[in-house]
């Protein structure tokens, strides 16, 4: 069953960053052939079982993608944390989920205040849905905190949703490995 999960996470990552390169290529007006040796490169690295965000990352890294990254200065991203807080704190579970995606998104450019990890670890622990619960699992490893991670490692055991245990395994697992490349 793990094994299933990676796989599908790996074809998600070739997906994710398929569509990158050809949204990258209608914004460019790269030609086909440079964006089917790309693929090939991205493809042959990805083969490897490779993060979802360390592929992202190296793509952020590329000058050629300057969209996927927005030019924000850090009192913008600050700003933009700060806002992410307050949809955080919101009642309205459309705030809340949005405020998932763009820290799943950015979460690597602002920091949050404890307080909004918090609320984030209330939308793991009680939210609505295995989907909004397993994004804000994700949410919490973009956060980059290491109680957060933490949290992680001890709530698995008693998980009791098998999609989202998985997740908070490769998430602890794609932890790991990035402890062990530092």
């Amino acid at each position: 069953m793990y094994t299933s999960f990676i796989s599908r996470r790996v074809a998600l990552s070739l997906f994710f960053t398929s569509s990158l390169v050809f949204s990258a290529a209608a914004q460019q007006n790269i030609g086909n052939d440079a964006i089917g040796d790309f693929s090939n490169e991205l493809f042959e690295e990805t083969n490897s079982y490779e993060s979802i965000s360390k592929i992202v990352a190296d793509l952020r890294e590329i000058e050629d993608f300057p969209f996927i990254q927005p030019a924000l200065s850090s009192v913008d991203w600050r700003e933009f944390g700060a806002r992410i807080e307050v949809a955080l704190a919101s009642t309205h579970r459309g705030f809340k989920n949005s405020a998932l995606r763009l820290i799943i998104a950015y979460g690597e450019n602002f920091d949050l205040s404890e307080s909004a990890v918090f609320d984030v670890m209330r939308l793991y622990r009680d939210g609505d849905s295995e989907r909004v619960r397993r994004m804000a699992v994700v949410a919490l490893a973009q956060i980059d905190s290491e109680w957060a991670i933490k949290f992680l490692e001890r709530s698995v055991r008693f998980e009791k949703s098998d999609q989202v245990r998985h997740t908070i395994l490769a998430i602890l697992n794609e932890q790991s490995v990035l402890k062990m490349s530092t």
